[in-house]
Formats: structure tokens, sequence, C-alpha cells
């Protein structure tokens, strides 16, 4: 159901976390049984707040960097 959102806020699965020293760059899923799926947005020019961070509320695009597992 990851397709059906319409955002990163839209992901009622798991907890979402910032991973480490990527400045919000990287997000992390964490997911029951102790998988994980990382991901960054994708667009050609990714929506940043006013402090240069990525504004997940207008991303909608994600590149799936890795899926791990425990």
């Amino acid at each position: 159901d990851i397709r059906a959102a319409l955002g990163v806020k839209d992901l009622v699965a798991g907890r979402l976390s910032e991973v480490g020293g990527t400045g919000g760059l990287v997000l992390a899923l964490s997911l029951e049984g102790g998988y994980r799926i990382t991901f960054s947005a994708n667009h050609p020019k990714n929506p940043m707040t006013t402090s240069g961070i990525p504004d997940w509320t207008r991303i909608s695009r994600v590149k799936l960097l890795s899926v791990e597992t425990p």
C-alpha cells in the first residue's frame, strides 16, 4: 500500500525515522520483524523547507535505497 500513499506521512505501517547524519535526506521505515526500508526523495528538484531540508509534506516521489532484513 506504499503506492496508495500520497506522501510519507500517509505511511501507516512501521516507524518512520531519519537515517543518522543525512540531514533528513534519507528516511527509514522500520517494519515488523526487524525489516527496514530506506528511501530518499526523488523529484527532479526536491521540495525543500526554508531551512534547507527536504519538505516531506510535499514529496510524493521516492527512490528505494535498501530493504534490510534482521
